[in-house]
């Protein structure tokens, strides 16, 4: 989402901003797993 702002052609010549968006794939990803396993424990608790 943050590349699209940016402008795709910008992000694929610097290298910093293609690591941004890596970065910001992996904390939304991370984020997702957190909110799966917080699901998982709270169902496995009941």
């Amino acid at each position: 989402m943050i590349a699209g702002i940016d402008g795709g052609s910008r992000e694929i010549s610097d290298p910093s901003s293609k690591l941004d968006s890596a970065v910001v794939d992996w904390v939304s990803a991370f984020r997702q797993m957190g909110e799966l396993a917080v699901e998982f424990i709270l169902s496995s608790w009941h």
